[in-house]
């Protein structure tokens, strides 16, 4: 089963996968509800590619395929935007604290999402309201990760992997001495060669010094690209 990481040097925790896939459906859920396709067919109809399938259907049948077209779909797009920026920066922008982290880790965990650990505690701040008014899951490993990073006094970043990727530390998300063979290095060195890398991508710091105004791609919402085809 997959699962996301939370790497540090010392210590891997990790969420069960079917918090990602609850993440998502979160998320598309929330894009889909301020589309509103029962109200908005025929602006939405203008956003799509004119070849799409969802056209051929009207009333409650274009308002179920589309949704399932938004919430399936792979490198499409609606109002020359792609669907998974698009939901995220939905969710995020009108969603809580816990709704935003839910946003960085759906987006971002397979790339490496990355947390000062300065703000561990910050973190496991919005991780117990989470789990106090049920948005997170019980028994998926929210507990786990909120008790670590309550605690956590290491100097080390918190890393996220996804599992069907490659974890981190790896080659590929570290500046290293190309010369040398990556796996000739020790878990130490390999560590501080990822950590260098990922602190000069601060996209990918998740931080409370830009949690309020961090976006995906260009920023754009659902209702940015309906207000569009008024």
């Amino acid at each position: 089963m997959s699962r996301i990481y939370f790497h540090t040097l010392e210590t891997d925790l990790e969420l069960r996968g079917s918090e990602r896939a609850y993440m998502g459906y979160i998320i598309n859920q929330l894009a889909i509800a301020f589309l509103s396709p029962e109200i908005n067919e025929e602006r939405i109809k203008k956003l799509v590619a004119q070849d799409s399938y969802v056209l051929n259907y009207t009333g409650k049948e274009f308002v179920d395929t589309f949704s399932t077209w938004f919430k399936v779909s792979y490198n499409k797009e609606i109002g020359g935007c792609d669907t998974f920026s698009l939901a995220l920066n939905t969710a995020y922008k009108f969603g809580n604290d816990q709704i935003k982290l839910m946003c960085r880790l759906h987006g971002q965990s397979e790339i490496h999402c990355w947390i000062l650990p300065e703000h561990a505690h910050w973190l496991a701040g919005i991780i117990k309201v989470g789990l106090d008014i049920g948005l997170y899951r019980h028994d998926a490993g929210w507990e786990e990760l909120m008790k670590f990073c309550e605690t956590y006094n290491d100097n080390k970043l918190i890393v996220c992997s996804y599992s069907v990727c490659d974890q981190f530390p790896n080659s590929y998300a570290a500046v290293y001495d190309k010369r040398r063979n990556w796996d000739n290095l020790s878990g130490d060195e390999q560590w501080d060669a990822g950590e260098k890398f990922l602190v000069k991508n601060k996209g990918l710091q998740i931080s409370p010094d830009n949690w309020d105004t961090f976006y995906y791609n260009d920023g754009k919402t659902v209702l940015d690209i309906l207000k569009e085809e008024v």
